[in-house]
């Protein structure tokens, strides 16, 4: 009985390494940094596999709470350009879409203003 309760936790572990790693294998993460901002910009395949779902994130990491908590944020890349002004969230705000395109070696670029500041974060695969 223990021995058979063995090889089934093992088995369940073994299909569950392998849907992670195939999980993994339909994203390509961007990520990137500036003095006040770090940004995620996650690419993965759809469920029906016809294009592909976009999820960013911007965290800001500054040192001085900005007074507003409003931001603009546009997202430039080879195949979309986005921009919106949104409420930050405590410190960060999330978003998402979806394209038809994307190239993996593509540069994505944040350009985030708050406080009438701009800073550009540049994101690396």
């Amino acid at each position: 009985m223990i021995r058979n309760m063995s090889c089934f936790l093992l088995f369940i572990f073994i299909i569950i390494s392998l849907l992670g790693c195939a999980a993994k294998d339909n994203e390509v993460i961007y990520r990137g940094e500036s003095q006040n901002w770090r940004a995620t910009y996650t690419i993965s395949t759809s469920p029906k596999g016809e294009n592909y779902d976009v999820n960013w994130q911007l965290i800001y990491v500054g040192q001085t709470i900005p007074k507003n908590n409003v931001i603009t944020y546009e997202i430039i890349s080879e195949h979309s350009n986005i921009k919106a002004d949104v409420k930050l969230i405590g410190d960060r705000t999330e978003g998402k879409s979806s394209t038809y395109f994307y190239d993996e070696n593509e540069i994505i670029q944040f350009i985030i203003t708050i406080d009438g500041e701009e800073e550009r974060v540049v994101l690396q695969h």
